[in-house]
């Protein structure tokens, strides 16, 4: 191929994955849609502490922003301005949507603006060799975090569940063997994908590999499988797109862009994007540290997340708020404590799965407490993360609002929710 053509094929090749990732925003805000909005009862829990005393109607500004920018990338023409503008107002309006509530940061709307933000930085060429190296990485740590006992005996087991279930089979009648052979497949597979997607020659491969992975997703997160909201299913069809475009067509690799005062204007651009890039790559590393969120870390249907179980006394549960009381379970005999499930709360209010660290669970219960002014009528059981080869978790109980507020004090990111307007 030469460097013309190349050049040619990089450019094209940006331009429809910015086309792929606006149409995946618009329709990912589109389905959680009160996510990105102040019109939930579910606790907004922004990352700075600064940011709780912001007034409810300031969410509406970056939503529109990124909105109106998705729509100018979607609609653009080459060279278009408009679709440049349009790049620039998604890569600053969503990152000061999410600083407005740590819920926001979905892996998918992680995912989709470093797909829009590395473009923005650098030249096509450049831009397509880090985005590879950026999507291969995902399966890798994806898969290594699923690589623990405990994924064998939850995420995974669901998974597969799920997908014997459009055959209409159950994994209960497979032997233990059998069973844990077929799980070991998700963290296997994902391995061979990511690993596959950096090497050329193997590339073409992994691709197929992708699609097929996804496709499997499809059906077992699908109506006929686990019957999971919209956006999981958005998220895998973008998936199969981005990588149809990013990894498909010419097995040569990208070529270099020529040397000259274009290339030049872009060079600090260029180290920008690699800057970015490196970080979101290398950062999930220090996810088993406890020093980076799970979800940016890749550990999606894992079971390292902590689990954060709250219960509220029997008595106080019509001082809940209004859409959460249809989630608290019944008290287990003989006793008052009935389960609180916010997770269920988060999926029938917000469309989505809550954000899955422990800092922002205590965060959401503390609100919870001080909403209702449950006082001692709350208690948290902390579980942490699993140790790989056992699968325990260390407990801790937290008794009343107090004592889960000193729990949250001890996070560096903020714990307190924005008031309620």
């Amino acid at each position: 191929m030469s460097p013309d053509a190349a050049r040619h094929d990089s450019t094209a090749r940006v331009k429809r994955l910015q086309r792929i990732v606006a149409a995946a925003l618009l329709c990912l805000i589109g389905v959680t849609w009160k996510l990105w909005t102040p019109l939930t009862e579910f606790p907004r829990v922004p990352f700075a502490q600064w940011a709780t005393g912001l007034p409810a109607w300031l969410d509406w500004v970056p939503a529109a922003v990124v909105v109106c920018g998705s729509i100018a990338v979607l609609v653009q023409r080459r060279d278009s301005r408009y679709g440049r503008a349009g790049q620039w107002l998604v890569v600053f309006g969503l990152p000061v949507s999410i600083l407005l509530d740590q819920h926001r940061l979905q892996p998918w709307a992680y995912e989709l603006w470093l797909i829009l933000a590395i473009p923005a930085l650098a030249q096509p060429s450049v831009s397509i060799r880090l985005l590879r190296i950026f999507v291969a990485s995902i399966y890798v740590h994806s898969a290594v975090s699923k690589l623990d006992v405990a994924f064998f005996e939850s995420h995974g087991r669901l998974l597969l569940s799920g997908l014997l279930d459009v055959c209409g089979l159950s994994d209960r009648l497979l032997p233990d063997a059998a069973r844990n052979a077929m799980i070991g497949l998700f963290p296997v597979g994902e391995l061979l994908v990511g690993a596959g997607l950096l090497i050329p020659r193997t590339r073409r491969w992994a691709l197929v590999g992708s699609l097929a992975m996804h496709a499997l997703l499809l059906i077992t997160l699908g109506p006929l499988g686990l019957d999971h909201k919209p956006g999981v299913l958005v998220w895998n069809i973008a998936f199969i797109a981005q990588n149809l475009v990013l990894f498909g067509g010419s097995r040569h690799n990208v070529a270099a862009e020529p040397e000259g005062a274009a290339a030049a204007d872009f060079r600090s651009g260029n180290a920008a994007a690699v800057v970015v890039a490196f970080v979101a790559t290398a950062a999930p590393l220090l996810q088993p540290l406890g020093w980076f969120d799970n979800w940016p870390a890749w550990a999606v249907y894992s079971a390292r997340p902590s689990v954060v179980e709250i219960t509220v006394r029997d008595t106080r549960v019509n001082d809940l708020p209004v859409s959460l009381q249809a989630h608290v379970g019944p008290p287990p005999p003989l006793q008052e404590w009935r389960p609180v499930n916010i997770d269920a709360w988060s999926f029938a209010e917000l469309d989505c799965p809550v954000y899955p660290q422990e800092r922002y669970r205590l965060a959401v219960a503390l609100a919870i407490a001080d909403r209702a002014g449950l006082g001692d009528d709350m208690r948290v059981v902390l579980r942490g993360p699993p140790d790989r080869i056992t699968g325990e978790r260390r407990s801790t109980r937290l008794n009343g609002r107090d004592e889960i507020a000193e729990s949250c004090s001890g996070f560096f990111i903020n714990t307190q929710a924005r008031r309620i307007d």
